[in-house]
């Protein structure tokens, strides 16, 4: 099934009068990741939304907590974030989306306040965007969890939340 995926090289309207880019994270006890959507709006109020990237990381042999390994995906998400900003080069607004309240709560606060292990990836996080572009996705929302859960080629070839993320990002950012 997987020799069956085709995926477009056209992700954006023709003539799009603006760019968002939209991450998302997600940790599990098996892997963790990242994926990138870039929406794009036309005058007339049209809208399309094509994933442009994704990374994942296995999760580590030593046992580390669901709240941590998610926070482990929030940085991988800032960090490709930044590439792909570098990489398009454009002036495009960017918004991060995690399903952990405890990632929110790291990022909403002082890094020397956490141990090293948080410490550490909150403030490389804060480095790479701003705590106010950070919001909370709901899990059935949060297309990483196919990055961290993993899930059959034949099911992803039919995965609109994967292709084109949620529902909701083609919508009115307002």
């Amino acid at each position: 099934d997987i020799n069956k995926i085709q995926i477009p090289r056209h992700v954006i309207l023709t003539k799009p009068s603006r760019l968002y880019l939209h991450g998302f994270s997600d940790g599990s006890e098996v892997a963790y990741g990242a994926c990138i959507y870039i929406v794009s709006t036309d005058d007339s109020g049209h809208s399309l939304s094509n994933l442009i990237c994704s990374k994942s990381r296995v999760s580590p042999i030593k046992t580390i907590s669901l709240p941590r390994l998610e926070l482990c995906a929030a940085l991988l998400l800032a960090q490709l974030m930044n590439t792909v900003r570098q990489a398009l080069k454009l002036d495009v607004t960017c918004y991060f989306w995690t399903d952990s309240k405890f990632v929110l709560a790291w990022l909403n606060d002082q890094p020397n306040r956490w141990k090293t292990f948080v410490a550490n990836r909150v403030l490389e996080i804060q480095c790479l965007s701003e705590h106010s572009d950070w919001y909370h996705a709901p899990s059935p929302d949060n297309p990483a969890d196919i990055v961290s859960r993993g899930l059959q080629p034949s099911k992803l070839m039919h995965s609109k939340l994967w292709w084109h993320g949620p529902e909701w990002l083609t919508q009115s950012i307002d």
